[in-house]
């Protein structure tokens, strides 16, 4: 188990509070005040992930390494400060857990509190309930970023993926997924 603490990015804001059930810790900055979201998906996302919560890590492993990271090189995240922007449950965290220096994992819903029991076995992790807008990091701290079905669910994508592209260190790398409109135009700016 690696050493959180000591490699940890430090936050640029305060947390509100901090909370921690039987996993680790989460670090609260509220949402109240962020600009980019919507109140209403965020509560629904949260409620489907408290029912729709059990991956195994086969699961995990076979879906990520397929659909998601296959196009990912090893060296973009071994070793690295990542951060994963809508991490719901933890299932990508996890799967990036493994080969990173450490991953701060962030999302505005209740999401965080099952991610926190999923995600207590490794101590590279850490968990933030807040907002793409309000991300509690300085600018150029990740070495990767990823967001995977999260981004267009934000009522600015452009802005959310600007935001977390500050958030990359030079020359780091950003996998996103967004889901495409059914009339094939897309919605952020080139």
């Amino acid at each position: 188990m690696k050493g959180f603490e000591m490699d940890a990015i430090p936050f640029i804001t305060e947390p509100v509070n901090t909370t921690q059930v039987d996993g680790l810790p989460v670090y609260n900055f509220g949402i109240a005040h962020s600009t980019n979201i919507d109140a209403a998906t965020v509560e629904s996302f949260g409620l489907e992930w408290k029912k729709f919560n059990h991956f195994t890590d086969r699961e995990i492993n076979q879906i990520a390494s397929s659909h998601y990271f296959d196009i990912v090189k090893a060296e973009w995240t071994e070793n690295k400060r990542v951060l994963d922007v809508g991490c719901g449950t933890g299932r990508w965290t996890r799967f990036v857990a493994d080969r990173a220096l450490t991953v701060d994992a962030v999302d505005p819903s209740d999401a965080v509190n099952i991610a926190s029991k999923f995600l207590a076995d490794h101590g590279n992790v850490r968990l933030s309930r807040a907002t793409v807008d309000k991300l509690p990091f300085a600018d150029y701290s990740f070495d990767f970023i990823f967001s995977l079905g999260v981004l267009h669910h934000i009522p600015d994508t452009q802005l959310a993926m600007d935001q977390c592209v500050r958030k990359l260190k030079p020359g780091g790398y950003f996998l996103v997924y967004l889901y495409y409109r059914f009339d094939n135009k897309g919605g952020c700016s080139s």
